[in-house]
C-alpha cells in the first residue's frame, strides 16, 4: 500500500509566486495550485502557477496529483495556512481517479476530510475492478430537484493508523506544518 510521505517545511507551503514566470501574487489574486511527487526525495511538492501562465500551458515537470484554484490570501491570513472547505473540495475535484499509488491514496484521505466536515456524504460502497472497495460519494448541497454531483473514490486498503497518519501527513503537505517530533511514520 503506497502512503503518503512527510514532506519539508518549504516544499508543502503556497509559494506566493508563479513557477513559470516567478511573479509575487497580489493578495485576492486567483492562481492554480499543484501538487506533484519527487521520486528522489519521495516529498510532496507545491508548485504554483499565475493564471495567465496556466492558461498559457505552464504545467509542473511531472504529472500532478492535485490541482485546484485558490486565492492568494493578505500577510494576516497567510498565518492559517490550512485550506478551507471550498478550497479542500476545489482540489479533491481537481483530481483524477486514480485507484493505485500516491494520488489514489491523498484522494482518498481528502474524500474522508469532506466527509468528516459534511461536504460530502456517502451513499453507497461496492467492489471495484481492482478488488477493493469503493465510497460512491455525493457532493452535500445539490439545489433541489437536481442530481447530486457524485464521485467514486477506491479505498486504498488503509487501516486505521494508517488513516489517521495519513491524515496527519497530509496536514502537513496542505499547511506546511512540521510535524511533532513525537510523531512516528
Amino acid at each position: 500500500m503506497a502512503s503518503l510521505q512527510r514532506t519539508g517545511y518549504e516544499t508543502a507551503r503556497p509559494t506566493h509566486q508563479c513557477a513559470q514566470t516567478q511573479r509575487r501574487f497580489q493578495t485576492g489574486e486567483v492562481y492554480v495550485a499543484t501538487l506533484t511527487d519527487n521520486p528522489e526525495s519521495d516529498e510532496m511538492v507545491r508548485l504554483d502557477f499565475a493564471l495567465d501562465a496556466w492558461d498559457a500551458g505552464a504545467r509542473p515537470e511531472r504529472k500532478p496529483i492535485a490541482v485546484w484554484r485558490t486565492v492568494e490570501a493578505d500577510a494576516k491570513t497567510q498565518q492559517n495556512l490550512l485550506p478551507g472547505t471550498d478550497e479542500l473540495f476545489a482540489m479533491f475535484e481537481g483530481m483524477d481517479a486514480e485507484t493505485e499509488g500516491r494520488a489514489a491514496v491523498f484522494r482518498y484521505l481528502l474524500a474522508l476530510m469532506l466527509m468528516r466536515k459534511r461536504i460530502l456524504r456517502l451513499v453507497d460502497q461496492r467492489v471495484g475492478d481492482t478488488g477493493r472497495p469503493v465510497l460512491q460519494l455525493a457532493k452535500r448541497g445539490a439545489p433541489k430537484g437536481t442530481a447530486p454531483e457524485m464521485f467514486d473514490v477506491t479505498d486504498p486498503g488503509m487501516d486505521e493508523d494508517s488513516v489517521a497518519a495519513g491524515i496527519q501527513e497530509l496536514g502537513a503537505v496542505l499547511c506546511g506544518n512540521e510535524p511533532d517530533a513525537g510523531d512516528e511514520t
